[in-house]
């Protein structure tokens, strides 16, 4: 009877032993499962700040090239046309129609316009008289020149108005919405049939 008991006990504390065993199996797995799922989330989280990082280089690239492009492209289209093209672009408009042009000798002795002021220049004036059509353009070397052309270019104005004012109505008409205007290298006066038209396309040109 004492054997038997006692194989009882045994066979009983095996059993608890291999219980214990399998529970503890158990819980190391599913440990082993949360780490394994923790480390799975930390290599999405870092993924997805590679490509949010990435992306935003890259956005940051294409915004750059972008920018740089649409400056050269306004470069570009804003480059100054050369006097002699702006006067054929008028003429062709149909802003004047008989008119000569004076030379370096004839600015100066009529008008006291230096023409070393100027890098390039153009000066036509009406053949029909009287007549108040003027196209004068010129480019000048630097701020002192184009202030001196500037005035000069008054004086043209001023006497055309004083020529026309009494003896051509219609052409004096014409010089109400003339001026000169000096930007700081290019100075420009312009009287035609459509004065303001004219103007807007030198200032297009320019």
């Amino acid at each position: 009877m004492r054997k038997r008991g006692l194989s009882v006990i045994a066979l009983g504390v095996s059993t608890v032993m291999l219980f214990s065993a399998i529970s503890f199996t158990g819980c190391n797995k599913s440990d082993k499962k949360e780490d394994n799922t923790t480390v799975a989330e930390n290599a999405n989280e870092d993924t997805e700040t590679t490509v949010e990082e990435t992306t935003v280089e890259e956005t940051t690239v294409d915004e750059t090239i972008a920018e740089e492009t649409t400056v050269e492209e306004t470069t570009v289209q804003v480059e100054s046309l050369q006097i002699s093209d702006i006067a054929d672009k008028l003429f062709t408009a149909g802003y004047f129609s008989d008119t000569y042009s004076l030379d370096e000798e004839d600015l100066m002795d009529y008008y006291g316009i230096d023409v070393n002021d100027a890098t390039e220049y153009a000066f036509y004036q009406g053949t029909v008289s009287p007549s108040a059509d003027v196209l004068a353009l010129f480019r000048a070397k630097d701020n002192a020149a184009a202030s001196r052309i500037e005035t000069a270019l008054a004086t043209v104005l001023d006497s055309i108005k004083d020529s026309t004012k009494d003896y051509a109505p219609e052409e004096y008409e014409k010089t109400t919405k003339a001026e000169v205007v000096n930007d700081g290298s290019f100075v420009y006066l312009v009287i035609c049939n459509k004065t303001e038209d004219a103007k807007n396309d030198i200032e297009s040109y320019k």
